[in-house]
């Protein structure tokens, strides 16, 4: 059975093979779009919700979802990185 949780789950997954690769596999910066070319530095992220935003995001009571992601070096650069970050992730799923 489909419950709202799985949905959610379902989307946000669907949205990082979308918008996170392109059709041959490079990463893409979360962030801006970019994708670094060779000789470009790209810094990987492992986005870990709190616990009351792990179930906006899908994951099962007393569970964690992860969400990888990439930033090109510009973005990493960022004062506050983590802010853009968290706003591309909670835009894919919807508050309940």
């Amino acid at each position: 059975m489909m419950t709202a949780r799985n949905q959610k789950a379902l989307e946000l997954i669907k949205w990082c093979r979308e918008n996170m690769c392109t059709p041959d596999g490079k990463r893409i910066c979360l962030v801006c779009g970019h994708v670094p070319t060779a000789g470009e530095h790209a810094v990987v992220g492992v986005f870990i919700a709190d616990e009351k935003n792990q179930q906006r995001i899908g994951a099962p009571r007393d569970k964690q979802r992860l969400v990888i992601y990439m930033l090109c070096d510009d973005c990493y650069e960022l004062p506050d990185r983590n802010e853009p970050v968290e706003d591309k992730i909670f835009a894919v799923v919807s508050v309940q």
